[in-house]
């Protein structure tokens, strides 16, 4: 037999990696599932069913033509059945078609319902339906196993020696022609992603306990749905100012923790310094297709400035954020101070999101999206960098290219946050029918966009709660003009400093004397040119704007401290150091982007970059060792022992969430990349948690102290926590 595997796109890969997320789903969520989706009623069901749907339509019932074919090849998906009859249907099927293989559901069903099988071939016979493509001498086998599904094309001159060799299988039914066989397989994709999708509606509604629920940005919905945007006449319900302050708190966290670990761990300084020198402007070419040399050392002291300004911009914008939100608590507010909060936080709100979006551009502009950007020749910005523009229009790619037409929509400049909830909801769509599509992009993208999907998450969720007013280019500037003042300051320390005796090439990072004589070196520039040091620059101009807030108050004097909670922890002193030579050194070595290193967890450094999040953990540490199962240690041994990047493991996602359901965690999905584990034993742990799912589902490298630090700081978990069970 001469037979060669068909050149078709494999439906079957993707259905094995979607029946996978199910059955995890079932395994993790499977008690939260059953009890929430009994508490529902049937309009609460059909909002949960509509909301996974294609254009929000859904079949009426097993013979509704209005959706053309559909009801052909997964009938049971309809509104009579699922939302309109007893609970169990849903739950008999969700268990089946998590519990069982494939290779089961495709011989039969449970209480004796037919299988895939019996199901496509009696809807061909019956009523006609078919294939849209033509497959010439194509058959599709049915096994147990990693080749489930799998096609083949034969050579013509052999076809009759194949089927004569596969007569046993055909009869068996486990070797179908390529027809017939991608709509069984579609068949069973559309039932697991459909299922996924309504799961992830039902959770939210768990986590959420909102009354109204029309789900929206989610990060990985099956097929879009109408979501009108961020305006208060949104479907989505409004949820509650608690959760959207305790949003807003979670965020400043999550921003003071990075800032933290960019003092105290030499890899992630090292990596985010990488990230910031290879994906500048100066690297594109111009409209002639001409490039700057721009691989040269001298431009690691610009990078190094912006990846340490960046995160502290990003840290000070929801450290005001939470500001403004704790000076609408006040019971004094009249309605003039409140339409000036609320526009000041409207303001605030869009330059977050600009700022998030500049990021994701930067990363996408180099790389994915690298052939629809040029750099404008000899024009440049406020922050010094060389300007860059989009070239061509993105919907050509419709067709060719869906992944990154949504994702160049998301880069232009005219792009609004409403627009944008749009667009990252095609590609979490997009991602659920074509998990292989995310993994196309780099780990650095795919991060910038869970952030900025993060930050569009958020100002949705503020603007509906709030009903936030426009943007305003002359209303609510004072934060924005003193942080232009500040950041033009900062970019001419950009351009001056010299960094190379330190930081070039950039893995010399990656030594902890090096890094922070890096950090001390900045940070004295910073001083001679300001007359203080990054946080306090900051921390001054928010608590200025803050005071000039106040309740029917006129603006106060900085050093009168505001009745809202916008410190940043104090950094220690720089004892026993000695000023920084920064003069310009000989270039250094050609760069390289790996070398051994050292962390720098347990040595000081002369700056603390953080300055906010030096902080006590929300909880005290058990006051015993929690025993837990050995694969269970096993997760927090890797998190928490680790002595340097060196010898920090890899551990998957799953695995994580495996061990925190056994400490009686449940697992909730928010948005982007984002989930929430929310403690059900308040003896283990009394508040909750969220976390990125990282790209391709491993926590490794530098992810690794990052997840540490934020559980140290929480639950104040560390080495000494988890013991194993006797």
């Amino acid at each position: 037999m001469n037979s060669r595997e068909s050149p078709q796109p494999q439906s079957n890969e993707v259905l094995v990696e979607t029946h996978a997320d199910l059955s995890r789903r079932y395994q993790v969520h499977a008690v939260t599932i059953e009890r929430t989706w009994r508490s529902f009623d049937e309009e609460q069901r059909i909002r949960a069913m509509v909301a996974g749907s294609n254009n929000a339509k859904v079949l009426k019932h097993r013979s509704d033509t209005s959706m053309g074919d559909i009801c052909f090849i997964i009938p049971e998906w309809n509104l009579e059945d699922i939302a309109k009859s007893e609970p169990e249907f849903l739950l008999d099927l969700f268990k089946e078609r998590a519990t069982r293989s494939l290779i089961e559901q495709y011989h039969g069903g449970l209480n004796g319902r037919p299988g895939d099988y019996t199901v496509i071939t009696s809807s061909m016979s019956t009523h006609g339906i078919k294939h849209a493509n033509h497959f010439v001498n194509c058959f599709t086998l049915f096994h147990e196993g990693e080749s489930y599904g799998s096609s083949y094309e034969i050579d013509a001159d052999h076809v009759d020696e194949v089927v004569a060799g596969f007569r046993f299988a055909i009869e068996a039914g486990t070797c179908v022609p390529q027809g017939t066989g991608e709509l069984i397989l579609q068949r069973q994709i559309y039932l697991c992603q459909l299922l996924s999708s309504i799961v992830e509606d039902i959770l939210e509604e768990a986590s959420q306990g909102r009354k109204e629920v029309t789900h929206t940005d989610k990060g990985k919905k099956i097929v879009p749905n109408t979501r009108a945007g961020l305006s208060a006449s949104s479907a989505k319900a409004r949820l509650s100012f608690a959760y959207i302050l305790k949003s807003a708190q979670d965020q400043r966290s999550a921003a003071q923790e990075y800032l933290e670990l960019l003092s105290s761990e030499s890899d992630i300084l090292a990596h985010e310094v990488n990230i910031w020198f290879y994906t500048r402007s100066e690297l594109l070419p111009d409209d002639r297709g001409r490039r700057l040399q721009a691989h040269t050392d001298k431009y690691i002291s610009g990078a190094f400035c912006e990846a340490i300004t960046a995160s502290y911009k990003s840290s000070a914008l929801w450290v005001y954020l939470n500001g403004l939100l704790d000076l609408l608590q006040d019971k004094h507010v009249t309605k003039i101070d409140r339409a000036q909060i609320l526009q000041e936080v409207s303001n605030i709100c869009h330059l977050q999101y600009n700022r998030a979006k500049n990021v994701f551009q930067r990363q996408i502009r180099v790389e994915t999206g690298a052939r629809w950007f040029k750099r404008v020749a000899g024009a440049y910005g406020s922050d010094g960098n060389a300007r860059v523009t989009m070239k061509g229009q993105p919907e050509s790619l419709t067709r060719e290219d869906p992944q990154l037409h949504y994702i160049l929509r998301l880069c232009q400049p005219q792009t609004t946050p409403v627009d944008a909830i749009g667009w990252i909801e095609k590609l979490h769509d997009l991602y659920e029918r074509f998990p292989s599509e995310r993994d196309r992009l780099e780990e650095r993208e795919f991060e910038s966009l869970s952030k900025l999907a993060v930050v569009v998450e958020f100002v949705n969720d503020l603007s509906i709660t709030m009903r936030l007013p426009p943007m305003s280019n002359k209303k609510g500037q004072k934060f924005l003009t003193g942080a232009r003042v500040l950041e033009d300051k900062l970019t001419e320390i950009k351009t001056k400093i010299d960094l190379r005796n330190f930081a070039a090439p950039i893995d010399s990072l990656l030594n902890p004397e090096m890094a922070a004589k890096a950090l001390q070196a900045l940070n004295q520039a910073v001083i001679a040119e300001t007359g203080g040091k990054m946080e306090e620059l900051y921390q001054n101009l928010i608590q200025e704007c803050c005071a000039a807030l106040q309740p029917s108050a006129k603006p106060v004097h900085p050093e009168e401290s505001p009745a809202v909670d916008t410190t940043w922890p104090q950094e220690p002193s720089l004892q026993k150091s000695e000023r920084i030579d920064v003069t310009p050194d000989e270039p250094k070595t050609k760069l390289k982007t790996r070398a051994d290193s050292k962390s720098i967890r347990n040595e000081p450094s002369p700056i603390d970059l953080s300055a906010s999040t030096a902080l006590a953990p929300a909880q005290s540490a058990p006051a015993y060792p929690l025993p837990v199962s050995r694969s269970t240690l096993v997760v927090f041994t890797s998190l928490f022992w680790p002595t340097s990047p060196k010898s920090r493991g890899s551990i998957t996602w799953a695995s994580f969430e495996q061990a925190m359901v056994e400490l009686k965690f449940s697992v909730l999905p928010k948005y982007g990349s984002v989930y929430k584990f929310e403690p059900t034993d308040h003896q283990i742990a009394r508040k909750a948690v969220t976390v990125h799912r990282p790209h391709k589902s491993r926590i490794e490298g530098y992810q690794v102290p990052i997840l540490a630090r934020k559980l140290n700081g929480i639950f104040g978990w560390d080495q000494g926590t988890f013991v194993g069970k006797d």
